[in-house]
């Protein structure tokens, strides 16, 4: 009985500490050190879209994730597909920024999209990332529209064609 009352306690606390942003949130954008698709490294507000509807994908990743290494390819497709009606940015929550230059540089092949560098973790505790990859989709005035914890699935990459094709009409 002891057990079964320490078991229950540990999942409770262990559900307080998965709180996530939720859709409808307000979310935060910052100036962070990003590497561009030219392999620039500039100061940019993670949130600026490229597009007209200002939609934004945010991906956390970290250097060491192999689901975040994995699903690169799928992420880079899913990137060319939707250019121009979606802005899509990695956001590497690594302490240790050269093993995020190293990461862009091992994987460029992929990176058709920035990379920001969140060394100082401003924006993962701003959207209480718990996991990578996480994705959270922004409108132009910050407002989450969805939020995914592990890799996109075919299931999810529709939801999110979907949000932007009702925000591009």
């Amino acid at each position: 009985m002891k057990l079964i009352s320490v078991l229950l306690f540990s999942l409770l606390l262990s559900q307080n500490s998965f709180s996530l942003i939720k859709v409808g949130d307000q979310g935060l954008c910052t100036e962070l050190t990003t590497i561009q698709q030219n392999n620039q490294e500039v100061t940019k507000n993670t949130c600026n879209s490229d597009n007209k509807s200002g939609l934004v994908l945010l991906e956390f990743v970290s250097a060491t994730c192999t689901y975040c290494i994995g699903s690169l390819p799928k992420v880079a497709q899913f990137a060319r597909e939707m250019q121009g009606q979606l802005t899509i940015r990695q956001i590497g929550i690594d302490r240790n920024p050269d093993l995020l230059r190293e990461y862009w540089k091992e994987h460029q092949q992929y990176m058709i999209f920035d990379l920001a560098l969140d060394n100082q973790r401003t924006m993962k505790n701003a959207y209480q990332i718990t996991a990578v990859p996480t994705h959270v989709l922004i409108d132009k005035s910050n407002k989450v529209l969805f939020v995914n914890v592990g890799a996109l699935g075919d299931t999810e990459y529709e939801q999110v064609r979907k949000i932007v094709r009702s925000h591009n009409e």
